[in-house]
């Protein structure tokens, strides 16, 4: 019989009640206190996260720590990030991160599902497959294992969701000297490559000048602005007394109709 093994962590989570509710003759299910990842299928071996959770920094430095400590203990086994959507907003700058961070720099199989369903029948079918078959289903997830600029452009910007077309990549690959000469273009380079319009321009150029850490912008204060030695400017003098004058006016006619 096939065993699906949960990280005591998971134990009270809804996929795992999910897959409690649907354990039957095909496979078991085991709680592990010591589980390097979220579950393990077979060979392979699953981190689970909310696409919500991955929008925070930290939690990303995490994830990253995990999936090299998982590969330390066991590197033939394959590793699965399964990332549940759900109904949050995506930006292209955290699906970017998991696509290039941990598709493409770590090797992982990522897979983006919607509900939790998708989720159990994915770890189902984990469980399910033989080594060769896993294998088979790695080759479609995970990004190929190469040097080539081209071909590493080309698997980080036609992951989910998708920023170019292969097309598009080989053009502006084509149109500049690097990887790094083709990340600092210009919107004014990006507008004049075949099949890049203007929106396609400002997305991908947006993408590229993301910075991968916000300022923190202190809330202005009140006082700003004002001159030292606390006098009014006169443009906003003289707003206020046509705003005066104006209520002055109002005033009048409504005595004058009284």
């Amino acid at each position: 019989m096939n065993t699906i093994t949960v990280r005591d962590a998971l134990s009270a989570d809804e996929v795992t009640r999910s897959l409690i509710r649907r354990r039957s003759a095909s496979f078991a299910l085991e709680i592990e206190k010591l589980l390097e990842c979220d579950y393990r299928c077979g060979r392979a071996k699953v981190f689970f996260y909310e696409y919500r959770v991955l929008e925070v920094r930290r939690a990303r430095a995490i994830l990253i720590e995990r999936i090299v400590q998982a590969k330390c203990v066991q590197a033939r086994e394959m590793i699965f990030l399964v990332v549940l959507v759900g109904a949050s907003e995506v930006s292209i700058e955290t699906l970017s991160w998991i696509n290039i961070n941990c598709g493409l720099e770590h090797h992982c199989s990522v897979v983006f599902c919607w509900a939790v369903e998708e989720v159990v029948q994915l770890l189902e079918t984990l469980s399910l497959l033989s080594n060769s078959s896993l294998a088979t289903l790695g080759q479609y997830t995970a990004p190929a294992n190469t040097s080539s600029p081209l071909s590493v452009l080309i698997e980080a910007l036609m992951q989910s969701p998708q920023i170019l077309t292969r097309t598009d990549i080989v053009r502006a690959f084509n149109r500049c000297k690097s990887v790094s000469d083709l990340l600092l273009c210009s919107v004014d380079t990006f507008v004049d490559i075949p099949g890049f319009g203007p929106k396609k321009t400002k997305k991908v150029h947006e993408l590229f000048n993301t910075p991968f850490v916000f300022d923190m912008v202190p809330k202005p204060s009140l006082l700003e602005g004002v001159p030292v030695d606390g006098k009014i400017p006169d443009a906003v003098r003289h707003a206020l007394e046509r705003i005066r004058n104006m209520e002055d006016d109002e005033d009048m006619e409504l005595n004058m109709e009284l």
